[in-house]
């Protein structure tokens, strides 16, 4: 790889990881709401009372048992949920952000990596780069940043098997290209655990890992060149039983009835579809194009070293194009068939992150297709080259896509909450608030309203009632009572 073009991809990473340091900055004024208490009541007094890390983590399986009888068959959800950060002291709470921010990062850059170097024999700071400009778009344009970073309860229970399915998805191909049986066993145990954990996390991630392992199979036991892939058929049985123990759960059957107005299968099909369709055709902005023409050295030398040593002909891509198409869309089938709705902006965000990766498959796909009908492998030069005309334009490219669409990005939003102390004043009546609770024990407790509601960072609160499911949620947790709100 020539020097100007390492350089290059350092500068990717590097603008990458400052963009973000605001939303690292305003996660430590963040605070728990809403179901983050509810979750967490047995973990919360088990920590306070025994201070042990084990003796959570039992509570916490514990309190996963419980609500797969009660309330929701997400048996992995349900533990992680009764861990969030907050039990451990209301300052701790600050690492929900921080957290988040890491998954993204860490699944972007795990699955670029592997995919452009092992898989596509590329280098593995071009999959960094990669990883990093994905992950760019998915957190600066995501849906619902309160949902998708700062609140615990919504963010884990998808972002983080967002992650995860892209680990999964490494990991199924990694199985294929396994030549020792050993190293196929491990991987194939690897995959087999990692698909039953996303298949006890929310439906529609359990749902698309479903879907892509099924395609996976279909294509190892119908392709000869794909037959690598058959032994994912183990992967997708235990995907899918971890998923039936999932929706099939009293817990799930008592969730659902809570429902009255879901869809017919049809009007879920047809309804998804549309709805798909419209959010992909709202999220085609200058940013997503801006980020592509910056990755394009990368995407050429990728393809064309993977031409030379895989003799790979790209074939079909208005096919490939369909499949995504289809696969954006599939993701509200479950909420619409469940609730005829399409779902709150945590499951939006996972829909958007989905976009945004399969748009990227779709440009290395189409390079390659690009490639094969005009340039001959043996004529391809050794590598693409940067011109400072080149430079010049990616420079100019990005300045616009800030000037243009960096309003509505996250590192402004983020700017302007610290700037205007919307932050500090929101996380100080937190404090305060948390400070009485914890020193009312068995008391009726009437609390002040937040003064501010920083749109980033507030998710949901208490009411006047004292019987509101959110104000027995917080009663519990601090051993009070009762709670309203003035």
């Amino acid at each position: 790889m020539k020097k100007e073009i390492k350089i290059y991809l350092w500068c990717i990473i590097l603008v990458t990881v400052l963009s973000i340091l605001p939303l690292l900055i305003l996660s430590t004024y963040n605070h728990p709401s809403a179901d983050d208490f509810s979750y967490a009541i047995k973990t919360y007094h088990d920590w306070k009372e025994n201070g042990s890390l084990l003796s959570v983590i039992k509570t916490a399986l514990e309190t996963s048992a419980e609500y797969w009888h009660t309330w929701q068959g997400l048996y992995t959800s349900a533990f992680l949920l009764a861990l969030q950060p907050g039990i451990f002291g209301e300052s701790y709470y600050a690492l929900t952000g921080i957290l988040m921010l890491s998954i993204i990062f860490m699944g972007n850059i795990l699955f670029s990596v592997y995919m452009i170097h092992n898989v596509l024999n590329g280098s593995k700071l071009a999959g960094a780069a990669a990883g990093c400009t994905l992950s760019f778009l998915m957190i600066q344009w995501m849906p619902s940043f309160v949902e998708g970073l700062y609140w615990y309860n919504g963010a884990v229970n998808y972002v983080f098997f967002f992650s995860l399915l892209e680990i999964l998805i490494c990991i199924t191909v990694s199985i294929g290209h396994a030549n020792q049986f050993k190293n196929k066993l491990f991987r194939i145990t690897g995959g087999c655990v990692t698909g039953f954990i996303i298949a006890g996390g929310n439906h529609v991630t359990a749902f698309m890992a479903i879907l892509y392992l099924f395609l996976l199979c279909v294509l190892g036991f119908s392709i000869k060149i794909a037959k690598k892939y058959r032994w994912n058929i183990l992967v997708l049985i235990v995907t899918v039983g971890g998923f039936i123990f999932n929706v099939t759960s009293p817990g799930t059957a008592i969730r659902q009835s809570k429902f009255e107005n879901g869809y017919t299968v049809f009007q879920s099909v047809k309804a998804s579809l549309l709805t798909g369709l419209d959010y992909i055709n709202s999220w085609i902005g200058i940013a997503l194009i801006v980020c592509i023409v910056i990755l394009l050295p990368v995407i050429y030398d990728t393809i064309k070293k993977f031409r030379k040593t895989s003799g790979y002909k790209f074939p079909c891509p208005l096919l490939v194009l369909l499949f995504s198409i289809g696969g954006v869309c599939a993701m509200f089938c479950p909420p619409l068939y469940a609730m005829g709705n399409f779902g709150a902006g945590r499951l939006l965000n996972i829909v958007y992150f989905t976009f945004i990766l399969l748009t990227f498959i779709n440009v290395f796909y189409l390079c390659g297709w690009v490639q094969e009908k005009l340039i001959p492998v043996n004529k391809n030069k050794e590598d693409i080259g940067l011109s400072k005309g080149w430079i010049c334009t990616v420079c100019c490219l990005f300045i616009g896509m800030v000037l243009t669409s960096g309003n509505e990005a996250g590192i402004f939003y983020s700017v302007g909450l610290l700037a205007d102390g919307q932050a500090k004043i929101y996380s100080n009546e937190a404090y305060e608030r948390a400070e009485i609770l914890m020193n009312s024990t068995g008391k009726d407790v009437v609390v002040s309203p937040y003064s501010v509601r920083p749109p980033l960072l507030y998710f949901d609160d208490i009411t006047g009632n004292k019987k509101d499911w959110r104000n027995k949620a917080v009663k519990k947790y601090y051993d009070l009572s009762s709670i309203k709100l003035k």
